[in-house]
């Protein structure tokens, strides 16, 4: 899969003022996309694995405009926490800073 846009969320459960977005999208259109990737999640199943204990995840979400594909990487261990962590950011959004890709 190509990726024409990209959003790596910084996601610090312990400092919310530390919580970012890395993006080469505007950050306009992030509000959309994100909760266009949290509609795409719903029916998707439940995830039983265990998730990975940390102080900060990181979440990758890609867009391939071609088809409108999303693809998710992250470092929770589990889809569920991933979902939350992308639903969280996207109810914060307008606390959180969004930088460009570097």
């Amino acid at each position: 899969m190509k990726t024409d846009i990209l959003i790596i969320i910084s996601f610090n459960l312990n400092d919310p003022t530390q919580r970012t977005i890395k993006t080469n999208a505007e950050p306009e259109a992030i509000e959309d996309l994100l909760a266009t990737w949290i509609q795409a999640q719903s029916g998707s199943g439940k995830d039983t694995s265990n998730p990975n204990i940390k102080d900060i995840y990181e979440v990758q979400i890609s867009l391939d405009l071609s088809d409108d594909t999303f693809s998710t990487r992250s470092d929770t261990g589990n889809k569920g926490l991933t979902a939350g962590i992308v639903i969280r950011t996207f109810q914060e959004l307008s606390t959180i800073q969004i930088l460009p890709l570097s």
